[in-house]
């Protein structure tokens, strides 16, 4: 997936180490956890700490929304 755009997030949030992404759908956010595991492993390769977080991790908000851990 590395050459697929990742899917557009309903909202998303910035962190210091990572960010998150929120999808209305499972689908989306599984596309988008997929991108996300790749990218951290570029990352990680260059040194870059994710801290306590993993990127690729999806969490069901209450709100019924994905949540996605990206890098």
């Amino acid at each position: 997936m590395p050459n697929q755009a990742v899917p557009t997030p309903t909202r998303q949030r910035s962190g210091c180490k990572v960010g998150w992404y929120y999808y209305d759908n499972l689908a989306d956010a599984e596309a988008c956890a997929e991108w996300a595991e790749i990218r951290a492993a570029e990352m990680a390769g260059f040194g870059y700490d994710f801290g306590w977080l993993t990127p690729g991790t999806i969490t069901e908000c209450a709100d019924g929304t994905f949540q996605v851990v990206i890098p």
